[in-house]
């Protein structure tokens, strides 16, 4: 256990800090009572590979049309906030892991959204023409 004050590592079992003598209490009793977040019950999901596929699917789409150049600071920043879970569930914060993965999802989702808006819009534009030629023949 992580010790909230100076970050010094310490036995689980201890109530003070063997640096700085600060309080150490367990986390997941500080964090069970923090507003609006509920603990999971196994480990934090940290969404980092689904970020990283959004980017990159936001990335190809983005080279088709740039209606879904959008779409990559989005995956930046659920690639980001993917990335600040684990060290969060290290320091025992949990309460700011689960949020933080929260805000990763979110991200991610849009980028999903934006990218595939984008690559909708750009498909319908190509093939709108090719339907109202075949119609008006």
């Amino acid at each position: 256990m992580f010790c909230p004050h100076c970050g010094t590592e310490n036995a689980d079992d201890v109530w003070y800090c063997r640096q700085c003598g600060g309080s150490i209490s367990n986390p997941y009793e500080a964090t069970a009572t923090a507003p609006g977040v509920v603990l999971p019950a196994g480990p934090v999901y940290n969404w980092l590979v689904p970020s990283v596929v959004a980017t990159v699917f936001g990335s190809l789409c983005a080279c088709l049309c740039c209606l879904s150049v959008a779409s990559l600071p989005c995956g930046i920043v659920s690639i980001v906030c993917a990335a600040q879970v684990n060290g969060l569930v290290r320091t025992g914060d949990i309460a700011a892991a689960v949020r933080t993965a929260g805000l990763a999802r979110t991200w991610c989702l849009v980028t999903f959204g934006v990218a595939g808006g984008g690559l909708l819009l750009f498909l319908a534009m190509m093939i709108l023409p090719a339907i109202i030629d075949i119609l008006e023949s």
